[in-house]
Parts: structure tokens; sequence; C-alpha cells
């Protein structure tokens, strides 16, 4: 059994929880568990977590109910440690039949990603304006750069190049001709 530090835990502060709390730590357990068997199909195990999932199902089997959830919020803490900051984005609302591409959460691929479609439009606004006249194949040298400071990971700058870009399409499609 794991020692228990000395002096008030955190979890003895804590107010107790009623009934049900075994399965609570039983569940929590669980979700746990199933972070470290996907870390060892992908072939990242986590050997100190997993010995203190072992430790919370010591703990939990003796009703020891609070020591338990200790060790499985660090084990859970252990391997927070280990992966990636999931991005938090936003998923277009009120588009009709748009089907989100990955989990929320996660960065979303090129097909999703706001400034590569920008990039996108700003091709089809291109376009749109020579097929209606509008001269604008400098506009199209300079989409060009934009496209390649996006594949070399420059955000700031491809958005830097695309914004003066919309702007002169507008200018250009509302000037007279």
């Amino acid at each position: 059994m794991p020692r228990k530090p000395e002096g008030q835990t955190a979890a003895a502060r804590r107010p107790k929880r009623g009934r049900g709390r075994g399965a609570d730590v039983s569940g929590y357990r669980v979700q746990v568990r199933h972070r470290l068997d996907a870390r060892r199909r992908e072939g990242r195990p986590h050997a100190a977590a997993e010995k203190l999932v072992r430790e919370a199902g010591l703990w939990e089997a003796h009703g020891r109910f609070d020591e338990a959830e200790e060790a499985l919020i660090e084990a859970d803490r252990l391997l927070d440690e280990g992966e990636s900051e999931q991005e938090l984005t936003e998923r277009p609302r009120g588009f009709v039949g748009y089907s989100p591409v990955g989990d929320p959460g996660v960065p979303p691929g090129v097909d999703e990603d706001p400034l590569a479609n920008r990039i996108l439009l700003v091709g089809r606004l291109l376009t749109l304006a020579r097929a209606g006249g509008t001269a604008v194949d400098d506009l199209r040298a300079e989409l060009a750069e934009a496209e390649r400071a996006f594949r070399a990971g420059d955000r700031a700058g491809a958005r830097a190049r695309l914004d003066p870009i919309e702007v002169e399409i507008d200018r250009r499609r509302e000037a007279p001709k």
C-alpha cells in the first residue's frame, strides 16, 4: 500500500461525498486505465502512471476512496505531461450539411484550417474578378507568396499578405472601367 503523506491532504479537506463514491472512483480508474492502454498500443507506455493506477485499485479495494482518487489524479497528471495541449477550435455553426473532420479540440487538418480556406477563397475571388474583366495578375503573384508563407508555417506572414489582396480586389472591382 502507498504511504499516506503527513498532514491533511487536499482530498481530506474536501467534503465527503455520499453513497456511490466507490462507483465514481471506479469509473475514473477505468478512464485513466483506458488512456494508459491507448498509450501502450501506441508504443508509449508510462510505468509511473501504471503503478499509480494499480495503487488506486488497492486503495479502492480497501474502501479508501480519497487515497485512490489522489493516486488517479496524479496518474492523470503524469499522462497529461506527455501530451501536447489540444488547440481549442471553433466549429462553424449554421452550415447546412457541415460535417467536421477530426475530433473537437484537435487542430483541424488543412481541409478545415481557416487560413487555408481563406487562401482558397481569395484565389476564387481573383478568378471571379478576372472573369469580370478586372486585371488581377499582380495579385495572383501576391497570393502565391501568401501560399508559400502558409506552407512554410508562417501563418502571420500569410495573413499579412492576404489582407491587402482582399482590399485591392474590392477596390479594383468597384473602380469605374
